[in-house]
């Protein structure tokens, strides 16, 4: 202490003082409180603004014959093949699929259209790729009673195949016109060689194996460009030839931009909820310091004097207030920080679970470190007035005293 009685002191009113134990509790609770309402908004933001997240890792979608199939894949092949086109797969949406007797709206991977599927979309356990997988949406796994591992029963017009679920996933919002359609938690995703395995069964009476038939059905066709290719300007310069993907030569639907589910448009709508809240909690946080800190230097009031009686400067009072602050909001952050963020992560989480998509929160690194100089500099700011006080307190006793003593000496 007599090496740094300023900073002494203040350490030990915010640790010890009267009082300490409620404002560290406070400035704790307001930061934890802070940085939760901050993750969880951030972990919203980062869903809303990354499509693979639900479903959608293509660059553009397009829907042939309303989502109903018998598309021409080599007048696909005719149009995509080119340097513009990094890579295209196409994936089956109608056709009837049941699950252990429940009707199931359900992506089937076509040819190329596994290379698409992103791992943000999985939920839990992996993609289906064997031929007798398959992925399901959360509330689908939930409504049927099955989990990871489990076998179930697939049927289909073609006939009947038994399948693992590998995986939980988040399925783009595609289906046929005026259908049920995939959606969050809802669907199934079907590996290339179940549908084709499926579809096989039906061989003697279309004469066609089942990956002829898979190709015939296919439907929607997902395509990723070169980094340097306008996707919309691309599609308008092939529109005519688009036509010929369609048997009716109607031209299909094109998507250049991701189609959100209805709950994540609903998620979007709401994303400065968040953000307003956690401005709120801030403002809340600032009050509640700035009073913390004055009340505790009021309560060291005693102290200071005794302290300003054995010579210490205004310029020491001032630096212990400053102390005093800086060590509740130190605290503060080593306390709240990590608190707010574990609670801001498992708030995400079970969000996440609910709406069917994976549960991955997104922290980053520049939120932390902005929440830790706002802050920093919250306390240091509620410091200021507080230390000018203790020192205008002990100058106007000073002041009174010395009248007191002239008085009396006339």
């Amino acid at each position: 202490m007599s090496r740094s009685p300023a900073s002494a002191l203040g350490i030990r009113a915010a640790t010890r003082g009267r009082g300490a134990g409620a404002v560290l509790a406070g400035s704790a609770t307001a930061i934890a409180a802070v940085t939760a309402t901050l993750v969880f908004s951030s972990s919203v933001v980062h869903l809303v603004d990354t499509p693979a997240r639900y479903g959608w890792s293509y660059d553009t979608g397009v829907l042939v014959n309303a989502g109903y199939g018998l598309t021409d894949v080599d007048a696909v092949r005719a149009t995509l093949d080119r340097p513009e086109v990094k890579r295209w797969g196409i994936a089956a949406l109608a056709g009837g699929l049941s699950i252990n007797e429940t009707t199931i709206p359900f992506v089937a991977s076509g040819e190329g259209f596994e290379a698409f599927i992103a791992e943000d979309s999985v939920v839990t356990g992996r993609l289906p790729t064997a031929p007798d997988e398959l992925a399901l949406g959360t509330r689908t796994a939930r409504d049927l009673g099955v989990a990871i591992g489990d076998e179930v029963v697939v049927s289909t017009p073609s006939g009947d195949a038994s399948a693992r679920v590998s995986g939980l996933v988040a399925l783009p919002a595609l289906g046929p016109f005026e259908s049920e359609r995939s959606a969050l938690g809802t669907g199934a995703l079907l590996s290339q060689g179940l549908h084709e395995q499926l579809l096989g069964q039906a061989a003697d009476r279309t004469g066609k194996s089942g990956p002829e038939l898979a190709a015939l059905m296919g439907t929607f066709v997902a395509i990723d460009f070169a980094d340097d290719v306008v996707a919309a300007d691309f599609m308008a310069s092939v529109g005519e030839q688009l036509r010929n993907w369609d048997p009716f030569r109607v031209p299909p639907e094109v998507y250049t931009e991701p189609v959100r589910p209805a709950s994540v448009v609903d998620v979007a709508a709401m994303r400065q909820v968040p953000v307003l809240l956690a401005g709120a909690f801030a403002l809340a946080m600032a009050a509640s310091m700035v009073a913390g800190i004055a009340s505790g230097t009021r309560a060291r009031r005693r102290e200071l004097a005794v302290f300003r009686a054995l010579g210490g400067t205004p310029r020491q009072i001032r630096a212990s207030v400053r102390w005093h602050a800086s060590a509740v909001v130190v605290i503060g952050l080593v306390v709240g920080l990590p608190i707010g963020v574990v609670i801001g992560r498992l708030a995400f989480a079970a969000f996440a679970r609910d709406l069917g998509v994976a549960p991955r929160p997104f922290v980053p690194l520049l939120l932390v470190v902005f929440t830790v100089i706002v802050v920093l500099a919250i306390g240091s700011a509620a410091s200021i007035v507080p230390g000018r006080r203790a020192v205008a307190r002990r100058e106007h006793l000073d002041a009174t005293r010395s009248q007191r003593t002239v008085t009396r000496s006339l």
